[in-house]
């Protein structure tokens, strides 16, 4: 469908005094595809799409693309946070030539009669609290929804609040960083045995490529790593891997047995 556009310049009309949104609108016959989302079905998207065809506009809360099968790895320092991110002007070099645009923003509605997605500046990753709460308005000729989805907890109380999830970078983040709170409060000598080993205890709950990936690789800095900064913890740090059924219930069988096996032998 994209190869049959014909060559939007999206200009911004000014910011009315009484609240209401500000309308960025098509002035040229060239169409303008938007793409929520910068994930995989988005960043696959936004390289294939020609630029010469069509004017192209990438809505996302990221600038960047994450190789999500590697997040793992981050939380434990095994591989640097930037070597798993793909900017999205690199998938689509033309994204940095007007008028094709990509605003880091949150898309919180979409009008499909009058082709409005509806925005906000709020909610960027990384771009931190300073950032104005304005609404926008930016229209579209084609649109392609690639926004991903939200991690499904199943409705058990207390995920939301206590659990962490491993989509994002910034979670990743939190992972690590309270990995090494954990191991800094555990080798105090104020900590009591009790808190120690509670400190010192990872439960992964799925068992899936996410969830055996990130419990292999902690083992492993546990068995590799540890030793060398917190020898006297090395033999008191546990992971627990919770699944209700088989660890990578979708893959072959016996692919499904030698992670299980791996995992008993390495914890």
């Amino acid at each position: 469908m994209l190869r049959r556009f014909v060559p939007t310049v999206a200009t911004a009309k000014p910011h009315n005094a009484s609240g209401s949104c500000r309308w960025l609108r098509n002035v040229s016959p060239r169409p303008t595809v938007v793409v929520i989302g910068t994930g995989w079905a988005g960043a696959r998207c936004v390289r294939d799409i020609d630029p010469q065809l069509c004017n192209i506009a990438v809505l996302s809360q990221r600038n960047h693309m994450v190789f999500t099968p590697l997040l793992p790895q981050t939380c434990t320092g095994t591989l640097e946070f930037r070597s798993i991110c793909e900017p999205i002007v690199r998938v689509q070099p033309a994204l940095a030539v007007e008028p094709n645009v990509n605003l880091r923003t949150m898309v919180f509605d979409v009008d499909f009669e009058s082709q409005q997605v509806r925005c906000m500046t709020v909610g960027v990753l990384g771009a931190g609290d300073k950032v104005p709460v304005e609404p926008f308005n930016f229209r579209y000729d084609y649109l392609v929804l690639a926004h991903g989805a939200r991690a499904n907890t199943f409705n058990i109380p207390g995920v939301e609040e206590h659990a962490f999830f491993l989509r994002e970078i910034s979670e990743a983040r939190g992972i690590r960083r309270r990995l090494v709170q954990n191991l800094m409060t555990a080798k105090l000598p104020t900590t009591t045995p009790a808190e120690r080993k509670r400190l010192l205890h990872a439960v992964v709950v799925g068992g899936g490529p996410t969830g055996v990936e990130f419990a292999g690789d902690l083992a492993d800095f546990l068995r590799q790593d540890l030793p060398r900064v917190a020898p006297n913890l090395k033999d008191e740090f546990r992971v627990t891997l919770v699944e209700a059924n088989e660890v990578l219930g979708t893959f072959d069988l016996s692919l499904r047995n030698y992670a299980a096996q791996r995992l008993s032998e390495i914890n």
